[in-house]
């Protein structure tokens, strides 16, 4: 029978490199500088996608409406009970709640409806950013999904605009980002 190693480990926070040579037993140690997150700097999640259904629409049509769709992963302590939110800059941030309701339980998928009233080319040149206040019991939240979809003026079609998947954890205590907020679309 073969036995296999495991080599088990958790890193918290890397404080130094050692480098050199086994033979000579001559290693330097290098420290590295220790990164804090504080409320007033915090490191964004970037997670970019492609525009969809919508690449092909002249930018001057109204948006009326708009509608997104958050998914929670169904994995333990998955859920927040922070408040969320998305960001359209400029545009508009619009809170995600529904009332008497633990809107972002693990698993949960929720549909949320905004009315509007700025072009499609307003829309593309802002940032979108998905995040939560990190207040509750427990904040910190992994989010499976994401889904943007819109409806022109004069039109009664859903458009989906952007589709981002498997985000991750938004959460000031989880590695591997410690942010909780994504920035799905840069500005520009």
């Amino acid at each position: 029978m073969q036995r296999r190693q495991m080599h088990i480990f958790a890193v918290w926070r890397l404080s130094f490199v050692k480098a050199g040579n086994k033979k000579t037993d001559i290693f330097k140690r290098y420290n590295l500088p220790e990164v804090t997150l504080t409320e007033n700097k915090m490191e964004k999640l970037k997670v970019y996608t492609a525009e969809m259904a919508t690449s092909h629409i002249d930018e001057t049509r109204i948006i009326n409406q708009m509608e997104v769709t958050v998914a929670t992963k169904k994995i333990p302590f998955a859920g927040t009970d922070a408040q969320v939110y998305v960001n359209f800059g400029n545009l508009g941030k619009y809170f995600l709640n529904t009332p008497g309701e633990d809107d972002f339980e693990m698993g949960t998928i929720k549909t949320y409806t905004f009315e509007t009233s700025f072009t499609l080319g307003d829309l593309r040149k802002t940032i979108i950013e998905l995040g939560h206040d990190n207040s509750g019991k427990n904040p910190g939240w992994c989010v499976g999904g994401f889904r943007l979809q819109i409806k022109l003026q004069d039109s009664d079609i859903l458009y989906l605009y952007k589709l981002w998947e498997d985000i991750g954890w938004l959460a000031k205590d989880k590695a591997p980002y410690f942010a909780i907020v994504a920035e799905l679309q840069q500005e520009g």
